[in-house]
């Protein structure tokens, strides 16, 4: 990760992901059911303060890794200012 966001640091965390068909799904499904479950759990976000949805499971789409890591560091940029 430290590449992704050019962190300067001693130690390095490796991270594996291991997909597979059976079990419980960690991706989102693109359905006309969860867009609408997604609408609602938006809805009541924008509705607090300092809650922010991100990420795959977040917001019910399939990102790359490298698009998670620049959609975190963008909303902490937005929370620090």
């Amino acid at each position: 990760m430290k590449r992704l966001t050019g962190q300067v640091h001693a130690k390095t965390t490796i991270m594996y992901e291991y997909p597979q068909s059976d079990g419980e799904p960690y991706y989102s499904i693109p359905a006309p059911d969860h867009a609408a479950l997604y609408k609602e759990y938006e809805a009541l976000a924008d509705k607090e303060t300092n809650v922010k949805f991100l990420g795959r499971l977040g917001t019910y789409r399939y990102y790359n890794m490298d698009q998670i890591v620049a959609q975190a560091s963008a909303i902490f940029d937005q929370w620090v200012k």
